[in-house]
């Protein structure tokens, strides 16, 4: 999962490229992790994108365009 954060990825995706279906890998992460895959994939791209921005002396509105804010 964390190899693909800058791109959006589906469950089904995800679950074809385990070899696995939606429903087998939603059951799984909430076994394991207490979430659904997507939920868990989100908190990775906040906390990567928090990192980005962290480690930079950029602002938000420099890496993710506002238009939608305005």
């Amino acid at each position: 999962m964390d190899r693909n954060l800058q791109e959006k990825v589906s469950v089904t995706e995800m679950a074809a490229r385990l070899n696995c279906s939606g429903r087998q890998l939603e059951r799984l992460f909430g076994i394991e992790l207490g979430a659904s895959p997507m939920a868990a994939y989100l908190a990775l791209r906040v906390h990567d994108a928090k990192s980005l921005l962290d480690a930079s002396d950029l602002q938000i509105g420099d890496r993710v365009p506002m238009r939608h804010l305005t």
